[in-house]
């Protein structure tokens, strides 16, 4: 209790009221807080003068001005307030720091299932339906993990079924193409046969009546084949066969049509050939045909007849004309070629 109070805390306790001020005294600033005491009597806060009771604490002080007045050096405030600060924001970067790291963790472990699902989806995006995701959860997360594991299994068994629907199709469609060239195709030489030949025929005769352009049409038949069966056996005559259309493909162009026509006889469309340009082209074969060295019976000779399209011709009367100058060939000496 100080009896020496300063004067300017004096005209301020006079007003009787709770407050604070900013007192410099002694070269020192201090920092002082106020409040009346409204009354005492029979107070157990507040005692005078030591164990006695006092006067005021016997009959109380009302109507007197006593105050309680706290004070504190300002320096020694702020050094306080420094450090109360600092030590606040120490803690507040060790809360913040202990919080992200929370948040990161927390983060993550919430954050993995829903990457597993997104890795789970881009894996099936990318074909791999075996792929599955291992989130058990039973929650939303766990139930959309569910429907996406199960939409994998019907996406495989959908493309199971699908890969046999399409192995069933390409295995039909190799079967039709296997029976269209087995229909086509002359098994023993791999020429056209003579349906094939025959439908190809009625399609160049209109192309070339349509255009006006020429078209000419060779029979072959192979001298003396009969001896070669006779003295060889159908063995060779088949190996024969098989060589003289490979020889003669060799030397007719890409689109000209070769095809057996039945036996040892041939029959060669040139689409876009006149009469002149075909019996040179019958005359290149034929010398071939000569020079070349069939396995086992060595050289043959073939007979060439020729023909040309006509404006009134059918397809049967082009072959019959055909045939005529091959017959003339044959009967003039054979290794020949003649034109009707």
């Amino acid at each position: 209790m100080s009896t020496q109070l300063n004067e300017a805390l004096i005209e301020l306790l006079a007003k009787k009221e709770r407050g604070t001020a900013t007192i410099t005294e002694n070269n020192k600033t201090q920092l002082v807080a106020f409040s009346p005491i409204r009354i005492t009597m029979g107070s157990k806060q507040f005692g005078f003068g030591g164990k006695q009771e006092s006067i005021d604490h016997i009959k109380g002080n009302k109507g007197e001005a006593w105050h309680v007045v706290i004070y504190h050096l300002e320096d020694d405030a702020i050094e306080s307030a420094h450090e109360v600060t600092s030590i606040i924001i120490l803690f507040g970067i060790i809360f913040t720091l202990l919080t992200a790291a929370a948040a990161l963790i927390f983060g993550k472990l919430a954050a993995k299932p829903i990457v597993g699902l997104a890795t789970t989806a881009r894996n099936i995006g990318e074909g791999d339906l075996d792929s599955r995701t291992n989130v058990h959860s039973n929650d939303e997360i766990g139930d959309l993990a569910k429907s996406l594991n199960k939409m994998a299994k019907n996406l495989q068994d959908t493309m199971a079924s699908r890969n046999e629907l399409i192995f069933e199709v390409e295995q039909r469609k190799k079967a039709e193409e296997k029976l269209q060239i087995l229909s086509t195709t002359d098994a023993l030489t791999g020429a056209d046969n003579r349906r094939a030949f025959n439908d190809k025929l009625h399609t160049n005769i209109g192309r070339a009546k349509r255009h006006n352009e020429p078209l000419s049409l060779l029979l072959l038949d192979i001298d003396h084949f009969k001896k070669v069966n006779d003295s060889y056996g159908h063995d060779v005559g088949d190996m024969v066969l098989k060589t003289f259309v490979r020889a003669v493909t060799e030397c007719i162009r890409q689109e000209d049509i070769i095809a057996r026509w039945g036996g040892e006889e041939f029959t060669i469309l040139l689409p876009q050939t006149g009469k002149d340009a075909a019996l040179q082209q019958a005359e290149r074969l034929r010398e071939q045909i000569s020079l070349y060295d069939f396995p086992t019976v060595g050289h043959m000779t073939a007979s060439i007849g020729h023909t040309e399209l006509q404006d009134q011709d059918t397809p049967d009367s082009l072959v019959k004309r055909a045939d005529n100058a091959l017959y003339q060939a044959k009967e003039g000496g054979r290794n020949i070629v003649k034109s009707c």
